[in-house]
């Protein structure tokens, strides 16, 4: 497992790839099934959970797919949109149809947009491919600026293979970089810390098209020996100053593997989009930060008129002590029927304006349907105030 923060139209997003060692499918009518359950887990730095994902993933795969690629690792790709601040990443894949599963975690630290120039993370990659101008403007895994870099996980590559570098630049303003800048990519071993392959380019031959990036196009390993290395990919200035730098370790295999992995990925909509907006909304929410977490919600909104997002906001909009247009944001969409999380929240308003026959309309109806000790601790609260 490996994963990194980056930038899509300034909105931080952590890019991921899981390899499971082994993937099992089952055969049924001349062709290769496999069934997942994805469980993606974001916490605090204290644990409490920010936001949850279970997506199922059905696999198909013709004999002729298999044959081709059964040597091959198989990798899940996608990215998820995080708030500012230190999180862990926890992942669980399920293989519903053989019975077992990955488990994965890693820290995540997303820092704040301020002045200046701040690099992502190091992206070493395998090969990398233009998308088309459809493809370009979905969110993908691993894709900036519409190019398409194709990565493993566990950061192998075989001897005699080429790689290449890439590095997202962050700013809070314009990306203003000196003209005379150089871009500099120092491969060390990682125990000596002795360089082993340098290369310098200019700053127009790297600068990706967008102006967001620095990429240096693959190059030869083969004068380097099988061993563990470190990359840094660093701008330097005129005065030979280090604007920024990124590094990340890598292993040189002794011999030929197919490392590269066989990878599914879906599209995601541009953003800004009404999903990756309600998620943004329940991290700043689940973390506290109601103020923030107003401005997505009431945008998702806008962008797709859905109960869940209207829960959301209305969850928001009681913690801010707006209790009478949190009310009306959920019971708009009342007609289509309230979840049980929406009556809570519908109770809660009209018992904070002291309407306890209309608050206890819904903890009676909740009530009935199960026993909670919330529920019957605000219907107690209800009763004594009326």
């Amino acid at each position: 497992f490996a994963c990194g923060v980056f930038r899509h139209s300034g909105q931080p997003f952590v890019h991921w790839t899981l390899e499971p060692k082994k993937i099992n499918f089952v055969e049924r009518s001349g062709r290769y099934l496999a069934s997942f359950e994805l469980v993606l887990r974001l916490e605090d730095g204290r644990g409490n959970p920010v936001l949850e994902r279970i997506e199922e993933i059905p696999l198909t795969v013709t004999p002729e797919q298999y044959k081709t690629h059964e040597r091959r690792l198989f990798a899940f790709q996608d990215i998820l949109p995080v708030i500012p601040g230190r999180f862990r990443l926890f992942g669980l894949l399920k293989n519903k149809s053989a019975q077992d599963f990955t488990s994965f975690s890693a820290a995540l630290t997303v820092p704040e947009s301020e002045p200046g120039i701040r690099p992502g993370a190091l992206v070493l990659y395998h090969s990398r491919e233009r998308l088309g101008e459809r493809a370009s403007g979905a969110l993908r895994a691993f894709t900036f600026g519409g190019t398409h870099y194709l990565v493993s996980a566990r950061k192998e590559f075989p001897p005699q293979s080429e790689m290449g570098a890439y590095v997202q630049m962050f700013s809070a303003g314009k990306i203003a970089l000196p003209a005379q800048s150089t871009v500099v990519l120092e491969v060390r071993e990682v125990d000596s810390q002795v360089t082993a392959f340098s290369q310098k380019k200019t700053l127009s031959e790297v600068l990706t098209e967008d102006g967001e990036g620095l990429d240096t196009g693959t190059f030869s390993m083969a004068a380097l020996k099988p061993g563990y290395y470190s990359a840094e990919l660093s701008l330097v200035d005129d005065n030979g100053q280090k604007v920024l730098a990124a590094a990340e370790n890598f292993v040189l295999l002794a011999q030929a593997a197919p490392v590269l992995p066989w990878v599914y990925a879906k599209g995601n909509p541009a953003f800004p989009n009404s999903q990756d907006l309600a998620a943004l909304s329940t991290e700043y929410f689940l973390t506290g930060q109601y103020e923030k977490a107003l401005p997505p919600a009431e945008h998702a909104l806008r962008l797709r008129d859905d109960p869940a997002i209207r829960l959301i906001l209305g969850r928001v909009l009681h913690a801010l002590g707006r209790y009478q247009d949190s009310i009306d944001t959920i019971k708009a969409a009342e007609a289509a029927g309230l979840s049980r999380d929406a009556a809570k929240v519908l109770a809660a308003g009209y018992a904070s304006l002291k309407d306890w026959t209309s608050a206890l309309g819904y903890l009676e109806k909740l009530l009935a349907e199960a026993t909670e000790v919330s529920v019957l601790n605000l219907a107690g609260e209800c009763h004594i105030g009326s």
